[in-house]
């Protein structure tokens, strides 16, 4: 069953060894989340992920908080890999905390 058109808002996601959000299909909404302390034992994966579709486009990550994403095993906050395109990402605050 394809699914479209998910909305995640108003939430915290966090403390995971992987991934906060695993993203297929179109026309999703993030927005205004906390996403912070995930990617903490992967590597090349973000917070946000997606890839090897580029048939999967309209999805909008907007105004989110993204903080303490470790950057020691490729990881970053939103991960764009191979063949993805057509997300849109803006306004969003991607900080890392210092102890």
């Amino acid at each position: 069953m394809k699914v479209t058109g998910n909305q995640i808002v108003h939430c915290e996601m966090c403390d995971s060894p992987s991934m906060a959000i695993l993203m297929h299909e179109n026309n999703h909404l993030i927005e205004n989340k906390y996403i912070h302390d995930v990617c903490l034992e992967v590597e090349d994966q973000g917070a946000f992920y997606y890839g090897r579709n580029p048939s999967e486009c309209g999805t909008i990550i907007r105004n989110n908080l993204f903080t303490n994403i470790p950057d020691t095993y490729s990881t970053c906050a939103v991960y764009h890999d191979d063949g993805a395109g057509g997300l849109t990402v803006e306004n969003n605050t991607i900080k890392k905390d210092t102890l």
